[in-house]
């Protein structure tokens, strides 16, 4: 996979959003944070993201109906589902829409690295 320069993380936990930004930032990678899938939509038209960092539950557009849309904008932007819903059924879901990554919270900063950095 290509180096990533551009992150979007969204999360309606401000907190999560806070923490990535700081431990991406400090990886190098320039990071913009949003709280919801409309807005994540209006980022991804703006800023054009390498990847996007989403959540599956948030008010409003939810993780799967944003990363769809996000994918009919521009199919080569990269999402990495990074959630606390670890249902199978979802993760089968959110493949099949073209996320590169489903991966359950609680991780650790290591492993996100490796999901971004790798193939």
């Amino acid at each position: 996979m290509k180096a990533k320069t551009r992150i979007l993380v969204v999360d309606d936990e401000r907190e999560i959003c806070e923490l990535l930004k700081e431990f991406l930032e400090i990886k190098g990678y320039a990071v913009m944070i949003s709280s919801g899938g409309a807005d994540a939509l209006t980022c991804v038209l703006d800023q054009q993201p390498d990847l996007v960092l989403m959540d599956v539950r948030m008010p409003g557009l939810d993780g799967l109906e944003t990363q769809r849309r996000i994918r009919a904008i521009d199919p080569s932007i990269d999402v990495i589902i990074l959630t606390g819903v670890c249902d199978e059924d979802i993760a089968t879901q959110a493949m099949q829409d073209g996320a590169r990554k489903y991966l359950c919270k609680p991780l650790t900063l290591a492993d996100l690295e490796r999901a971004i950095t790798l193939n």
